[in-house]
């Protein structure tokens, strides 16, 4: 859900899949690494330890 908003603030249009034949590589590729990016952010605050204080 975070990724479709964060897209349509920068695109103001649906989020091209990476067999839109239709959509610009470039765009393809944008939506790409903004979905690695989140996925990688989200992955790494779930498994990162809490230490005790």
């Amino acid at each position: 859900m975070l990724l479709k908003q964060m897209w349509t603030l920068i695109r103001r249009d649906a989020m091209p899949d990476a067999t839109d034949e239709d959509r610009s590589w470039g765009e393809v590729l944008a939506a790409a690494a903004l979905r690695g990016a989140i996925f990688s952010a989200a992955k790494a605050a779930t498994e990162r330890k809490v230490s005790p204080r």
